[in-house]
């Protein structure tokens, strides 16, 4: 074989792997973004909005819960000094109107302030994280939700099916998201959701209670909410779609964009109150929390956006729509009857 044939040759084969490789590598970034919503064609070709933030690699769940904090929770990090705060400020005036990007600099200072904030989680660096709890970590010391709690209380009978005794009602904080669990009904709403979640619930028969006096007798479980009276502060609902960290229950959820909250599963002396869905998360292409990928909603003024890391743009209220039954943190606002 001629040398100038071989050298062809060997370049052929380099080019061809440099190929096969780049093919892998784009293939593999492709499904780590994976999502169940597909945009339409008007939608991809679509340039993207100012306010977005660079994916630093498996940073997708700090970005969404970002977006939501700089347009429901703006004040977040004012009034202190610590680095987290710092590039927290940074990041929200830049991002709360969609007015600029967001640059690596910016939202690598911020992940790393993250990472090294002592006892507020268990973040992993290069790890696909829960933006869950990278939202519960970012706002626990909040004020605005301080006051939003579940409160409990347990009434027994005795034999004649009398009060024999009360239990006390007990607060729980549910900062900053009301939990709520998926019923097994087959069709479920978010009306259904709460209500599920929220009332009177009969302990007989086989789910008798085990009253600590009278031991294991009829009684009515009662939980009611206490919601934060700041109209202006939303209406943050956290739908438990992972089980463990490993399985997610899919299940899709309807009646997601306007909710009634009735005064019956409510604690003290209140009315029903009415809210308008204005933003959410939702994860997507994967069973797991360490898997696939979260993207935020927002309505914008009656246009709704997905923020997706760094790529912002207006979407249908189709997709809006349909991204809701299968999202899984919801944020309402209140609005008048």
């Amino acid at each position: 074989m001629h040398p100038h044939t071989g050298r062809q040759l060997t370049k052929g084969l380099l080019k061809t792997a440099y190929v096969c490789i780049a093919s892998v590598w784009l293939e593999g970034c492709q499904s780590c973004h994976q999502v169940s919503i597909n945009p339409s064609p008007s939608e991809k070709s679509q340039a993207s909005d100012p306010g977005g933030i660079l994916n630093l690699g498996n940073t997708c769940y700090m970005n969404a819960g970002l977006q939501i904090i700089a347009k429901f929770y703006p004040d977040t990090f004012d009034g202190k000094t610590d680095p987290l705060a710092e590039a927290g400020r940074a990041i929200v005036a830049n991002i709360k109107d969609d007015q600029n990007p967001v640059t690596s600099e910016g939202a690598e200072k911020f992940y790393e302030a993250l990472l090294e904030n002592e006892g507020k989680g268990t973040l992993t660096r290069n790890t696909q994280e829960d933006a869950e709890q990278c939202f519960t970590i970012l706002l626990q010391d909040n004020s605005l939700i301080s006051s939003c709690s579940a409160w409990e209380r347990m009434i027994s009978f005795n034999e004649k099916k009398t009060i024999r005794n009360y239990g006390v009602w007990k607060s729980e904080c549910c900062s900053p998201a009301f939990k709520i669990y998926l019923p097994d009904n087959e069709h479920v709403t978010m009306q259904a959701c709460f209500e599920y979640n929220y009332g009177d619930e009969d302990l007989v028969g086989e789910n008798q209670y085990r009253d600590p006096y009278l031991g294991v007798v009829d009684a009515i479980r009662q939980t009611r909410l206490e919601i934060n009276s700041n109209s202006d502060t939303p209406l943050a609902v956290h739908l438990v779609r992972f089980i463990d960290t490993n399985r997610k229950n899919t299940k899709n959820v309807t009646g997601t964009l306007a909710l009634t909250v009735p005064a019956g599963i409510q604690y003290g002396d209140t009315s029903d109150l009415r809210y308008r869905l204005q933003g959410f998360i939702v994860h997507s292409g994967g069973d797991t929390i360490h898997a696939g990928h979260y993207m935020a909603y927002i309505d914008r003024s009656g246009q709704w956006k997905r923020y997706d890391d760094a790529c912002v743009q207006k979407v249908t209220q189709e997709e809006v729509k349909k991204a809701a039954q299968q999202a899984y943190l919801y944020f309402y606002r209140r609005f008048a009857s």
